[in-house]
């Protein structure tokens, strides 16, 4: 594993973080230390004190949080660019943002990530269908 510097100040991780949150179009309003508690397996208390950036997440945490928001580790914890690996650019070259998932989408790909590659398999053939009919349409 590589060593890293030392982490930055935790209210510029609060930043990043939320940043994050809200490229995915997660609240960091009210309520969002209790959903990012019950995500990260921590206390609302703890949860409350990344995002007001009086407290810093173990790395563990924070690589954990850098896969659900589709950024790069280096980047959240430390503040290291780019944001994204590979960032997405329009034909103008612009930076696609990326996609707003629902919570229900989010859930879904949560749990897709997180079953086995016969489950993936599995989804990846139901929905291969729809995904040749979408192109087709789109010639």
């Amino acid at each position: 594993m590589p060593i890293h510097p030392p982490a930055h100040d935790p209210q510029d991780f609060a930043l990043r973080l939320k940043e994050a949150m809200t490229d995915v179009g997660q609240n960091t309003g009210h309520g969002a230390g209790t959903i990012l508690a019950k995500r990260h397996k921590a206390s609302t208390v703890t949860a409350n004190a990344w995002l007001n950036g009086t407290h810093m997440p173990s790395p563990d945490r924070v690589r954990a949080m850098a896969v659900d928001y589709s950024v790069r580790f280096e980047w959240l914890y430390f503040g290291q660019q780019p944001k994204r690996e590979n960032p997405q650019h329009s034909d103008d070259g612009a930076p696609v943002p990326p996609l707003a998932l629902t919570p229900r989408e989010l859930a879904l790909v949560r749990s897709y990530r997180s079953a086995n590659e016969a489950m993936q398999d599995l989804v990846d053939k139901a929905l291969e269908p729809a995904a040749k009919n979408r192109a087709t349409r789109k010639k």
